[in-house]
């Protein structure tokens, strides 16, 4: 799995992060919503839990694409994410699909930035 596109990028918090296993790293958003993330996978792959772990993410998008090249997306379900202050919120959403490609869109957020800390594909 790798981070194939994010829409933003901070140097000292890279899109990579989400994927590293580390709770500490993060990828932060600069601002403005929506703001995207795309996870690809080495083979098109089935999928039966997405656990997205964030912090002040209000609304949140997940599509796929099973094409070798992501040029249609379709959406797979959105969620509202409570706002909780001082504490990561987490989405962990039991659904069965098989994609080459994942993206996350943070549609709008409880502030003017947000951070993904974890997103684990199972």
């Amino acid at each position: 799995t790798l981070v194939s596109m994010a829409t933003c990028c901070d140097e000292k918090h890279p899109p990579q992060c989400v994927i590293d296993g580390n709770a500490k790293t993060f990828w932060s958003t600069t601002g403005l919503f929506p703001q995207e993330l795309v996870l690809t996978l080495k083979d098109q792959t089935r999928i039966s839990r997405v656990t997205f772990t964030c912090t002040g993410v209000q609304k949140l998008v997940v599509s796929r694409a099973r094409d070798l090249q992501p040029l249609e997306f379709e959406k797979l379900y959105d969620t509202n994410l409570s706002q909780i202050t001082g504490q990561m919120q987490q989405d962990n959403k039991v659904i069965s699909f098989e994609a080459k490609h994942i993206k996350f869109t943070l549609q709008s957020g409880w502030e003017d930035f947000a951070a993904v800390h974890q997103i684990s594909l199972q």
